[in-house]
């Protein structure tokens, strides 16, 4: 039960310690059914929502649909597609297209989970633009430290680190995510999830999706409260 506060306690003092000092804040909303097809198939559907600008304006919409192949316990393989709708400083909606597959490992020590996911992404320009032809590839790796406290709540902390793969800017990695959460069973088959995500871009990189709402920020922080509920069926 210690071990429990002590770690609810770190991040709500990460989340409001970081309340004073932000270049934007944001909120994400998520949503994922996940459904077992055999023992070892699976196919999900998740819902995304982002409110950007100090949580003033909702920015971005998506939808993810995906399979994965679970051949043994411990790895995992994993294919995405995510239609996205994203809020141009315009005024209007680009659609956006991403492809993505993952390779994800997992290990056990007791209470303890280790998981690391490496993933390939392409995601397209936008339609109906001079960039839709143009696409970007990104490696992004992922390492998650998990820790079941009860059988109700497991605590988490997980770093992904963004390698663009063909930009013409930036090499080596350009982004980082850092991340500490919860994750609560609400009932059988079905959790909550809460977390805070400090995001940095570490390298000047223009051609690469930096936000236009910021032209003279490249080096940009965001500070992400996120919600989620997951059931798998």
């Amino acid at each position: 039960m210690k071990i429990q506060f002590t770690l609810i306690f770190i991040f709500l003092g990460i989340v409001l310690f970081s309340q004073e000092y932000y270049d934007d804040a944001q909120i994400r909303a998520y949503l994922n059914v996940e459904k077992k097809i055999t023992k070892k198939f699976f196919v999900h559907i998740d819902q995304q929502y982002r409110f950007t600008n100090n949580v003033s304006e909702f920015n971005r919409g998506s939808v993810e649909i995906g399979a994965t192949w679970k051949p043994v316990k411990f790895f995992k393989l994993q294919g995405n597609y995510t239609f996205i709708q994203n809020h141009k400083n315009s005024g209007r909606y680009a659609t956006r297209h991403w492809y993505s597959a993952a390779a994800i490992f997992k290990g056990e020590i007791d209470r303890w989970k280790f998981i690391y996911r490496n993933l390939f992404q392409v995601r397209s320009g936008d339609v109906n633009s001079d960039e839709m032809r143009q696409f970007r590839f990104y490696d992004r790796n992922k390492f998650i430290v998990k820790y079941e406290a009860t059988k109700r709540f497991t605590f988490y902390v997980a770093e992904e680190l963004y390698v663009p793969l063909n930009s013409p800017q930036a090499k080596g990695i350009d982004r980082s995510r850092s991340f500490i959460g919860t994750e609560i069973v609400t009932c059988k088959d079905q959790s909550l999830e809460l977390f805070f995500m400090y995001q940095v871009r570490l390298q000047p990189n223009e051609w690469f999706e930096q936000k236009k709402t910021y032209p003279n920020k490249l080096l940009k922080r965001d500070f992400i409260y996120g919600i989620s509920y997951n059931i798998s069926f």
